[in-house]
């Protein structure tokens, strides 16, 4: 049989193959049942032969006890050392047989535990391949819907929205509305408020990967599922995520776009604009909205070498938690002392007295650029995070969606081939664990039977 391509497929050809297992393994216990009740008549002829052949053994030896002269009673004799090979004989077959019984219970005792963990096995591989068939389903609608209308118009319209009379319109009374330091100093800073979120993702993804390779190190297929089945997950929400927003992201930016497009939503009054600009504060201003610039942007730096060494520090950590961190942040040529280093460089461009961009940036500066956008109505403040949203999303939107279906088809290549490989080793520890179980059971019977065995054994009848 060919190897599965998809998902469903394996899950499909394992639940296969489970039922055909279980199917073997109910036969197997009717075959088994068979041969203990074969064993158990066997035994009981046995123990009836014995019991006749001690009866005779009896006779004779009450006839020898009757006979008035000893050389009368050669004959007697013979007959009884016959009679006693006879029922030792019959003893020893007896053994043999409760030996053959108690194999034949054990083996019947093995194969109803495997048909037990291939009934849980089957129940377990059945719901594995709803589940597989389910998000297979779910996650062929995403991609169907990406390849239709509308969704599948998004990306040009995005495109063509980049390109509008409306865009350009939009893009320029936002420029007008602003004196063009404060509006580039407000950009700058809104884009640095989205890496705080980025810094906290990336720690614990970085963490998530030490523990992968933890789990990994035994560099067992199974020990791969958990992170390839994460991957696939992650694919298939950001693909579902964008077929079911596209189109309402897209709505919302080019309504954004219209309505910045129309001159006559907040205008500024000639007062406000006039103090907005006002020629007799422009360097203060300016001046004030550099060094804010270059503290924000230190800080960001400082941020940035934090998240370094605590990813440094965990990595050491993962490899021994009983770490002392303070002796190896200070061997400067380990990549935990350098991570310190560099933060401590970063920390010193942010705060150290004098010449730190924190102490550089004033209090007057800070009341400068407080009083500055505090002259900027809610209004304008609101129509900026309007344009901002609208041309990061119309710039999102009109990237290629190749990279949406290429990660979900790849990320379960990869699941496939690792269940594969992990089948592979499920079916090696299942092989061993019947197997062991079968075994078991024969060393239990044999070891119970040893005394009597070894007590045939001296007398002539060996049992192997």
């Amino acid at each position: 049989m060919a190897d599965p391509k998809t998902l469903v497929e394996f899950a499909t050809q394992w639940r296969d193959e489970q039922k055909t297992q279980s199917t073997q393994a109910a036969s197997a216990v009717s075959a088994a049942q068979s041969q203990v009740t074969a064993a158990q008549a066997s035994l009981s002829m046995a123990r009836g032969e014995l019991s006749a052949s001690t009866d005779q053994l009896v006779a004779i030896r009450t006839q020898l006890g009757k006979i008035p002269m000893p050389a009368d009673g050669e004959p007697l004799l013979v007959a009884l050392r016959e009679a006693i090979a006879t029922q030792r004989a019959k003893a020893a077959a007896v053994t043999s047989a409760e030996l053959a019984a108690g194999l034949a219970q054990a083996t019947l005792t093995s194969a109803q535990l495997r048909l037990e963990r291939l009934t849980k096995a089957l129940a377990s591989a059945e719901s594995e391949l709803a589940a597989a068939t389910a998000a297979k389903n779910k996650r062929q609608a995403a991609l169907d819907a990406l390849a239709a209308s509308p969704v599948a118009d998004v990306k040009q319209a995005a495109t063509d929205a980049l390109a509008s009379a409306d865009y350009t319109a939009a893009k320029q009374r936002i420029k007008d509305s602003l004196p063009a330091t404060l509006l580039a100093r407000v950009t700058e800073r809104a884009g640095l408020a989205t890496g705080l979120a980025d810094r906290q993702a990336a720690l614990a993804d970085a963490v998530l990967a030490l523990a992968d390779t933890e789990s990994e190190v035994t560099t067992l297929a199974g020990d791969k599922l958990t992170r390839l089945t994460r991957a696939l997950d992650q694919a298939e929400r950001n693909l579902m995520l964008y077929t079911s927003r596209a189109t309402a992201d897209l709505a919302s930016a080019v309504a954004n776009l219209s309505y910045l497009a129309n001159t006559g939503n907040n205008v500024l009054t000639p007062q406000q604009k006039a103090h907005l600009n006002d020629a007799a504060l422009s360097a203060d201003r300016n001046s004030a909205a550099q060094a804010e610039s270059e503290r924000d942007v230190a800080a960001v730096a400082l941020a940035d070498a934090l998240k370094v060494l605590q990813g440094e520090r965990a990595k050491v950590l993962a490899a021994d938690p009983a770490a002392d961190l303070t002796a190896l942040e200070a061997d400067g040529t380990s990549d935990l002392g350098k991570a310190k280093t560099a933060w401590q460089v970063a920390k010193d461009t942010l705060d150290k007295a004098g010449t730190g961009k924190e102490v550089l940036y004033t209090s007057a500066m800070r009341a400068t650029m407080t009083e500055w956008q505090a002259s900027v109505p809610d209004a304008l403040w609101a129509d900026l995070s309007r344009w901002l949203d609208a041309d990061a999303a119309l710039a999102r939107l009109k990237g290629a969606t190749t990279a949406l279906t290429s990660a979900v088809k790849n990320t379960e290549k990869e699941l496939v081939l690792a269940l594969i490989d992990d089948a592979k080793r499920r079916r090696r520890q299942a092989w061993l664990v019947d197997a062991l179980a079968a075994r078991q059971g024969a060393v239990a019977e044999g070891t119970k039977r040893q005394s009597e065995l070894r007590g045939h054994a001296l007398r002539g009848i060996l049992t192997v």
